[in-house]
């Protein structure tokens, strides 16, 4: 006789404990919110990367200010020259990049300064 074997009736527990985020406070300061209203005033509502300037349901984009150099890496903190506007979220009308992909610029980005920052380039 061969022995059957039942489906568990409780699912296995998630391995990995999600910590949330926390904002640097430098970003929640007077001076840092006073200077992203400069830049904004500057140069307007649009990303900086791949020229985006509404989301895909139509609202303005979603733009961070970014870092060109971060600050962890010993970028200025107040320079207008190492900050840009980059986008959130996909979509909207943003030019196509090299591989085909749509907004999201700031996660690129943040993703390419980590693997230059792994491989020490």
């Amino acid at each position: 006789m061969k022995l059957k074997t039942l489906a568990p009736k409780v699912r296995p527990m998630r391995a990995k404990i999600e910590v949330k985020k926390r904002t640097d406070d430098f970003y929640r300061s007077p001076g840092w919110n006073a200077f992203k209203k400069q830049i904004r005033a500057e140069r307007g509502r649009v990303c900086e990367r791949c020229g985006k300037t509404y989301e895909g349901d139509g609202s303005p984009v979603d733009l961070i200010l970014d870092h060109i150099i971060e600050r962890r890496d010993g970028g200025a903190d107040l320079d207008p020259h190492n900050v840009q506007q980059l986008c959130v979220a996909t979509g909207g009308n943003g030019r196509p990049h090299a591989d085909g992909k749509r907004g999201g610029c700031h996660n690129r980005k943040t993703a390419e300064a980590k693997q230059i920052r792994a491989h020490g380039r």
